[in-house]
């Protein structure tokens, strides 16, 4: 559900923009394009508006800002809102601690929230816009008469109707006032009018432009949009009926238009293509049908490539970095059978080995640059990971090296055949987990034991600045780990502490206690779909937080009995005692850790084995 807040609010983004350069255009071209033209330009934004998905481009305004600020906007979404408190439970005897009863709560995160809204706010557009079509087509065709005309359309005599309208999504009909049947002129010109309406699909166009409001109805330009929309809608019917009429019939239909701004402006249906507009609207329609648009190429020319420049600037996305050749091509290279060897420099020992599909994996997520005068010569080694072939035959090879002087980090990868290697800053961090993947018996490596079998493996850099690099891998015979694809170092990159899995979907992790982002509480996540994406856990803390005195509150231990019945041990220590993990907090749960409840309070510390 956050992910899919994330795409709206993207798309809700770039289709605003979009909207905000056709008002600009519209206002520029108004007298010198036609208006047809200018009323199909508005399914550009509507496109924008409901089809998810972006191509990249160097134009995008995405470029302009840093990928980090997207994170951000997304951790944001990701943050946990609990939603009512729990009342601390009875503590049961140890022995029953597993099946202690859950007080029931909920959590959930700002997206999930977000998304709750949006949903009852589109689905308030779509009821009020039901609601006001059917009352409408009530009130018209409540005593209408039939009236007998060369028409390809039903007509009909509605009493009180302020103008003429096509009502009907897939059977429409005309409805008219009593001043439309005055002359004969003015009853030809008005059907003409909703015929025009009827052949270019207007109601189709008006069901679009409700379907965006529905969607974005949190967005203002969306709205303010789809009034302009329905304002070029009227004068693009203009247009087309009035395209080869002489200079009286022109003056004759200003005149018709003219005599709606006398009567008392109507609410009409979302779906129904009506002539009612606003007196200024109106005059401008008027404006345009005495004085035909200039219509010229260079002009149109103009138009266009402005267009294209407006739809390249706002509904692209941003460019992707270019990955390294030298890197992608040795990426390519490793494969199933693969081998990737981890050997320690100068003349040291094998590290060990990991799959090459795990090494390639971790190839493939790398952005490095080319260095630039650079002196292989003060370059000392320090490890490389060699990868062959399930013949044993050598592919290439990724060695990392350190400046001398600086201490700076380099790769350097060198494919087979190839005498040249070509070298990329790179960084000691870099280095420590092309080492994991190989090893994967370091320290700061946690494994969990599946129940079924396999293990779940979580490798981790050393700590810098209080942030980790975080790389999770899966392994079914202790001897091939295969990398999972994870949002954990964008949803919390701090430093690890406990890691448990119940099943190969569901999981826990639990971070060392630090106050960033206005979050006091233990820093405990899960995931229920094999560790791709992490959500935080809210324990229902109670009394027991910074702002009472305590410090330091992590998990320090995690214990299930089965899938569904578990504990976990929250230890503290109070600001006026030095002693760590003073004090500690029991939390049950009884469905596999969505909802949590107390069990105790206060008791001594339980440290982790």
């Amino acid at each position: 559900m956050t992910d899919w807040m994330e795409t709206l609010l993207q798309m809700s983004i770039q289709g605003a923009a979009l909207i905000a350069a056709l008002l600009v255009l519209r206002r520029l071209f108004q007298r010198r394009a036609a208006p047809t033209v200018l009323y199909a330009l508005w399914l550009l934004p509507a496109a924008r508006l409901l089809i998810p998905g972006s191509i990249p481009s160097v134009w995008s305004l995405q470029n302009l800002f840093s990928p980090a600020v997207e994170q951000r906007a997304a951790a944001v979404l990701r943050q946990p809102v609990v939603q009512g408190p729990l009342p601390a439970a009875t503590a049961p005897p140890a022995a029953e601690v597993s099946a202690a009863v859950v007080q029931t709560g909920a959590s959930f995160s700002v997206g999930s929230l977000l998304a709750v809204l949006w949903a009852l706010g589109a689905a308030a557009v779509l009821l009020a816009a039901l609601w006001k079509n059917l009352t409408f087509l009530r009130r018209v065709r409540r005593g209408a008469v039939r009236v007998e005309t060369d028409c390809a359309l039903p007509v009909y005599l509605s009493e009180h109707l302020a103008s003429p309208c096509l009502c009907g999504l897939f059977r429409p009909a005309i409805y008219l006032g009593d001043e439309a049947l005055e002359s004969q002129t003015h009853l030809g010109l008005v059907l003409r009018h909703e015929l025009a309406h009827y052949r270019s699909g207007d109601r189709f166009w008006a069901l679009l432009r409700l379907l965006c409001c529905a969607v974005h109805w949190f967005n203002p330009l969306v709205w303010i949009g789809t009034r302009a929309a329905v304002e070029d809608c009227e004068r693009a019917c203009d247009h087309r009926v009035l395209r080869r009429s002489s200079q009286q019939e022109r003056e004759t239909y200003g005149l018709m238009l003219l005599s709606y701004l006398k009567k008392p402006r109507e609410q009409s249906g979302v779906l129904t293509v009506s002539s009612t507009m606003g007196g200024r609207a109106l005059r401008g329609r008027i404006a345009l049908i005495g004085r035909r648009p200039a219509v010229k190429k260079t002009a149109a020319a103009a138009l266009a490539a402005l267009t294209a420049l407006a739809v390249l600037v706002a509904c692209t996305g941003r460019m992707a970095e270019e990955k390294a050749e030298g890197l992608q091509r040795l990426a390519q290279l490793a494969e199933e059978g693969t081998t990737a060897e981890g050997v320690e420099l100068p003349g040291g020992g094998s590290y060990g080995t990991a799959s090459g599909q795990t090494f390639g994996a971790y190839l493939d997520s790398l952005n490095w640059a080319e260095a630039d005068q650079l002196q292989p010569e003060q370059l000392e080694p320090q490890m490389e990971v060699r990868l062959t072939g399930a013949d044993g035959t050598l592919l290439g090879t990724l060695q990392f090296l350190t400046d001398r002087e600086t201490g700076a980090y380099y790769g350097a990868v060198t494919l087979s055949g190839e005498d040249t290697a070509v070298y990329y800053a790179a960084s000691e961090e870099d280095a420590q987990t092309a080492w994991a993947m190989t090893q994967l018996q370091a320290e700061g490596t946690l494994r969990s034991d599946l129940p079924g079998g396999g293990q779940m493996v979580l490798v981790s850099s050393p700590p810098a600045l209080g942030s980790q690099r975080h790389w999770l891998f899966y392994t079914e015979d202790r001897e091939c780990f295969l990398p999972i694809s994870s949002d954990l170092n964008d949803v919390y990159p701090r430093v690890v502490e406990n890691m448990l899995f119940l099943s190969g979907e569901v999981g826990f992790l639990s971070f060392r206690f630090e106050e960033i982002n206005g979050l006091r509480s233990p820093n405990f996540y899960r995931t229920e779909d094999g560790g791709a994406t992490w959500e935080r856990v809210e324990l229902p803390m109670m009394d027991v937080t910074t702002d009472s005195g305590y410090t330091g509150m992590h998990v320090t231990a995690m214990e299930f009995s089965d899938d569904r019945r578990g504990v976990v041990t929250v230890s503290m220590a109070r600001w006026d005692d030095s002693t760590a993990d003073t004090l500690s907090c029991l939390f049950v749960t009884g469905d596999g850790g969505r909802t949590w409840g107390t069990v105790t309070s206060g008791g001594p510390a339980v440290q982790a084995d």
